[in-house]
């Protein structure tokens, strides 16, 4: 199989599960019958999730490697620290599910750890998109809605982190959507 076929699968995976799991599964009321089923869907979409994501880690880095060693190696490095984030919050989800931790509210503790992950996640998007930008294998446009994309994800991170709510600043997640939906098609397209 082509490893654009992968990439570009691997992304998408990771982009559909992460939703479902953190916008879906996540999100339902802890009254509800369909409650603990849910957190257990969301633990094995999380799983199944951090594996895709390591697939198009190590993709991105024996990609870029060759020209841009160190930069390569921070993004590397900014992805695994957002995977051990990630690692964390199914690791709290887990426990509180079989009962071996209790916090009152864990999807607070979960989303905290995972926002640490997200913060992560926004530094390596921006050097992909520096890496794109320089080697012009992809269209010169991922690249700035990259850069935008890492910025929104940064900047909402450190908002939820220090608790402070925007009104309306998650509809610039609608952007960072269709940024990566795009970022899936080009690496299907694009990537060698």
């Amino acid at each position: 199989m082509k490893i654009k076929y992968i990439g570009g699968i691997s992304y998408s995976i990771v982009i559909f599960f992460g939703i479902y799991s953190h916008m879906v599964l996540k999100t339902t009321n802890k009254e509800s019958i369909d409650h603990l089923f849910n957190l257990k869907a969301s633990i094995i979409l999380d799983l199944t999730m951090i594996f895709f994501d390591l697939i198009i880690t190590c993709i991105m880095y024996f990609k870029f490697k060759e020209k841009h060693p160190i930069s390569s190696i921070l993004a590397f490095t900014s992805k695994i620290s957002q995977t051990i984030a990630l690692c964390f919050s199914v690791i709290i989800t887990t426990l509180y599910v079989n009962k071996h931790f209790y916090v009152d509210d864990i999807f607070n503790v979960s989303n905290l750890i995972f926002d640490v992950g997200m913060y992560f996640f926004s530094i390596s998007l921006s050097i992909y998109a520096y890496h794109i930008y320089e080697e012009r294998e992809f269209p010169l446009r991922l690249s700035i809605l990259l850069l935008f994309s890492s910025g929104i994800y940064m900047i909402g991170s450190i908002l939820n982190i220090v608790d402070i709510n925007l009104n309306n600043f998650e509809y610039l997640y609608i952007f960072v959507l269709l940024t990566e939906l795009y970022f899936s098609y080009c690496l299907f397209k694009y990537l060698k």
